[in-house]
């Protein structure tokens, strides 16, 4: 039996009452049966025995061992449990090595006679070190202010001076905006030039909390009387909002205070609030995920590796941003306010601002081209590639032949997507089509979320592109693009490389992927805000190859030959080596190949 979260339900069935504790009217013995609700995709030792202990302030401590039954989700036991004033439960389950997990819950009033449901969470034994993280969040460190918390340190984001200075809820959107509610209001604010912008004033109820999902797409709750039965989370597009869920509060407890979030797959999930709860949204309904009765969870997010950054609020721990590893769910301690008083409303991740390279890089005039943005009919982002002329082919004479001669190449603005396509967006391509699933779809090296969708062919590239309204980029387009405006460099950051500007063969740095794509994203945007230009995946084009096509190459716009045998593949991948990754390195594959290191990402033209 694989344990990482238990539920205990104790099920009085009788009462046996006799003379013990100073409340006679809270004498008794109790006969519990223990259930236990496994969580998915868990991975601990086998439990080979449970003990319960029981102890409270007019009471010996008394102790049970639990029998497991056979079929190894049920524990069960007759015990004598003296009724009365706090009693603090503690469930410690063993596996052959030892203490595998333990959890632990407080009553403060147990009464002869009455049927209920106690509920202890088992975290694993051993202690979790505090890890850091990069985020926003919203608090009353002396102001209410947006923070940022960055390498373990605080400093004052934004401070709100033209609205009222309650803010509830806090989002980002893909392109590094900032967006924020203000309670007992209808709206949502922008964060713009370090001024606030109202977005949007809501015709329903107080505007709690604000999300973008992995499509950019913004999402925001109401709340709605004391009972708040009318709450609802809706979709805002194009200043219009309709209804995405109606959330039922006594599904989850009737403790929902509108806090709500996206995960990798764009599930939704609640908190619940003073239960510390949290509950994903499956077939409509909410099921529970995770609990923890001495910690309050009030705001949310999903990191790219799948685990949860949450914040407490009001619970007797005080109020403090935690992370939830997933699957196996450790808790461990991300942020202290130095002032046990302060309350931390909401959490919200840092995204590099588009255009943005993290480390000083820009394009030779010194300064970082405009990036308009859009949202494809897939939901990816997507940014302007201005048009202008550049010099394609390999200016260092260090290359290939086929990288030769350099030439003077006009481009037509265009849009590119600034990810390459991932696995989440794939499989709703996939879901609405009927298109069969590429190689290494369920290869966990490969196949989560935010990795780049791999085993593509030309053809299934193609495929994606024409049903998300877009197309595959020429040659000369992607290599315009991948140098983000710089003139005559190697790799679109600059001229040296490391494992810290790309995925590539081995590994170090930033690169911890030795023999597997990493999460689209991971590595620092070029000067245009695309990311991954350089590794992870080699990138599908539109053209056919000719090694001696850039002796005839049209000045403007080329599109390659007319016909051929091969497609273009540029920017390199996982396993290539650093000379692969320039940005004028060419190469070429048959259309109908798929591998671990194939990958696209698409284009539009500019309206």
């Amino acid at each position: 039996m694989r344990l990482s979260r238990i539920l205990i339900a104790f099920l009085i069935s009788s009462i046996l009452v006799f003379g013990c504790g100073d409340d006679d009217n809270l004498n008794g013995v109790a006969y519990p049966r223990i259930r236990l609700l496994l969580a998915p995709g868990a991975q601990y030792a086998e439990i080979t025995r449970v003990v319960l202990s029981v102890s409270g302030p007019d009471m010996e401590p008394v102790e049970f061992d639990l029998t497991i039954d056979d079929d190894g989700k049920t524990a069960s036991g007759t015990i004598s449990i003296p009724s009365g004033r706090d009693r603090v439960f503690t469930v410690t389950a063993y596996s052959a090595d030892g203490v595998e997990a333990t959890g632990e819950q407080h009553v403060d009033v147990l009464e002869p006679g009455a049927e209920f449901l106690l509920e202890i969470a088992l975290k694993p034994a051993g202690s979790v070190p505090s890890e850091s993280a990069s985020l926003y969040f919203i608090g009353s460190l002396g102001a209410d202010s947006i923070y940022k918390l960055e390498a373990g340190q605080v400093s004052s984001f934004h401070t709100i001076s033209d609205v009222p200075p309650y803010i509830t809820g806090l989002a980002i959107s893909p392109d590094g905006t900032l967006y924020f509610t203000i309670r007992g209001t209808t709206h949502i604010y922008e964060l713009r030039n370090d001024s606030e912008v109202l977005l949007y004033d809501h015709a329903g109820g107080d505007v709690r909390d604000i999300v973008f999902d992995s499509q950019g797409r913004l999402y925001f709750s109401d709340i709605v009387g004391d009972t708040r039965s009318d709450s609802f989370i809706y979709v805002l597009d194009d200043s219009e909002a309709t209804v995405f869920y109606d959330v039922k509060v006594s599904q989850v407890d009737g403790q929902w205070g509108g806090m709500f979030a996206f995960d990798n797959d764009d599930n939704l999930w609640l908190s619940a609030g003073t239960d510390g709860n949290l509950y994903k949204i499956s077939g409509g309904v909410p099921q529970l995920m995770f609990m923890s009765q001495e910690i309050n969870i009030r705001a949310f997010f999903f990191e790219p590796s799948g685990d949860i950054i949450y914040a407490s609020i009001y619970g007797s721990s005080g109020n403090i941003i935690y992370r939830l590893t997933v699957p196996e769910y450790i808790q461990s301690e991300v942020y202290v306010p130095p002032d046990p008083g302060s309350y931390i409303y909401d959490v919200a991740p840092v995204i590099a601002p588009l255009g943005d390279s993290g480390d000083g890089t820009t394009p030779d005039d010194g300064t970082i081209p405009d990036v308009e943005t859009i949202t494809g009919d897939d939901g990816a982002p997507m940014v302007l590639i201005p048009a202008g002329e550049f010099q394609m082919g390999d200016a260092f004479n260090e290359g290939r032949d086929y990288e030769l001669p350099v030439h003077t190449v006009y481009v037509d603005a265009f849009y590119m997507d600034v990810y390459e396509v991932t696995n989440a967006r794939y499989h709703k391509f996939m879901d609405e089509t009927g298109h069969e699933a590429p190689g290494y779809w369920d290869d966990p090296d490969f196949n989560a979320p935010d990795q780049p969708v791999v085993g593509v062919s030309w053809h299934d590239a193609t495929a994606y592109a024409e049903w998300a309204g877009k197309r595959l980029p020429t040659e000369a387009e992607w290599e315009k693009a991948a140098r983000g405006g710089l003139i005559g460099k190697r790799y679109p950051w600059g001229d040296e490389i490391t494992h810290d500007d790309a995925n590539y063969r081995g590994t170090g740095g930033k690169d911890i992927w030795a023999e597997q794509t990493a999460p689209v994203g991971s590595f620092a945007p070029n000067g245009y805000g695309l990311y991954d230009m350089a590794g992870n995946v080699w990138e599908w084009c539109a053209d056919w190859y000719d090694g001696n096509y850039y002796s005839i190459s049209p000045e403007r716009n080329p599109m390659g030959p007319g016909s051929g045998t091969y497609r273009v593949l540029r920017g390199g991948s996982w396993r290539s080596t650093p000379d692969t990754l320039r940005a004028a390195f060419r190469t070429n594959n048959d259309p109908t190949a798929t591998d671990s290191h194939l990958g696209f990402r698409c284009v539009s033209a500019q309206d």
